[in-house]
């Protein structure tokens, strides 16, 4: 799996990460927006359940079970408010970010001290399985997108598509 991008899919991102730069006051606005409507979402749900709780619908410990989660969930939408509202939270920080540490995972990984190394494993993987002598992992989201990319290696036409002749105007 190849976390380097090609020269041209940088100069891609490049271009993406210019125009979130140019949006960024319409993608902040919008995020702020979106988590504001979640969070009054959690309160309804939160409303809803211990009406149902009261109304004895469910038990106590189920109640809890779904308060507690529900809770947790709210925490961290309130938090990712506090920074679209602080304007602490940057797309385009974030997606450089991504792509850096994409970029310079295989590297960073052969240079870096046993600590780092740790690190750059936690951060880029997820589900790491030992199975006998056969170890699988799996990377974490966007890395994995980053990863198993479409590769087409050329622009010819692919036989096992079949095309339609355009229609005659």
């Amino acid at each position: 799996m190849c976390l380097r991008l090609l020269p041209d899919e940088q100069q891609y991102c490049w271009q993406e990460v210019r125009q979130l730069k140019a949006d960024r006051t319409r993608h902040k606005d919008d995020a702020i927006n979106s988590l504001k409507l979640q969070l009054g979402q959690m309160d309804e749900r939160l409303n809803r359940l211990t009406d149902a709780y009261i109304d004895r619908l469910i038990e106590k410990d189920v109640f809890e079970q779904r308060k507690t989660a529900l809770l947790t969930e709210r925490l961290q939408t309130a938090e990712a408010l506090a920074g679209w509202e602080s304007g602490k939270r940057s797309p385009a920080d974030e997606l450089l970010e991504i792509l850096e540490r994409a970029d310079t995972a295989y590297s960073a990984y052969k240079t870096g001290i046993v600590p780092e190394k740790r690190e750059m494993v936690d951060t880029l993987t997820s589900n790491r399985v030992l199975d006998g002598k056969s170890l699988e992992i799996s990377l974490n989201s966007p890395f994995d997108l980053i990863a198993t990319r479409f590769k087409a290696s050329d622009g010819s036409p692919r036989r096992d598509i079949h095309r339609a002749p355009l229609p005659k105007v």
